[in-house]
């Protein structure tokens, strides 16, 4: 079973941002990434592995909670979360390609914060 959490923002009756994070049992190097078969993607800095596509961003990071109960639907494998924001039906594509790698920077921290994984 897999934890997940998204937000959804419409413009104009169009789904223009999308937010989500889901809790996983794979991480770096395995097929996490189910964006990856969009062209082009292009590795970023954010998280463990992260990347960028034509309408968004997507990482995953390691997230150990020591001292902390697991909450009982997740199994001790699942340890990893993804986090994508999508920019679908964003107005100015170049912009959206310049903000994404900050933004999703600062979701992994977000992330991170609320989940209260340690600190690496």
């Amino acid at each position: 079973m897999h934890s997940s959490r998204s937000c959804r923002i419409y413009v104009d009756e169009k789904e223009s941002f999308m937010a989500w994070a889901q809790v996983r049992s794979t991480g770096k190097g395995t097929p996490w990434n189910h964006w990856s078969g969009r062209d082009p993607t292009t590795p970023i800095d954010a998280g463990d592995e992260g990347f960028l596509f034509d309408d968004g961003a997507s990482s995953v990071m390691v997230c150990e909670r020591p001292g902390l109960p697991r909450s009982p639907t997740l199994t001790a494998a699942q340890k990893y979360v993804e986090m994508a924001i999508v920019a679908e039906h964003a107005r100015t594509y170049e912009i959206t390609q310049a903000a994404l790698p900050a933004l999703l920077r600062h979701y992994v921290q977000f992330v991170k914060q609320a989940l209260k994984c340690r600190a690496e």
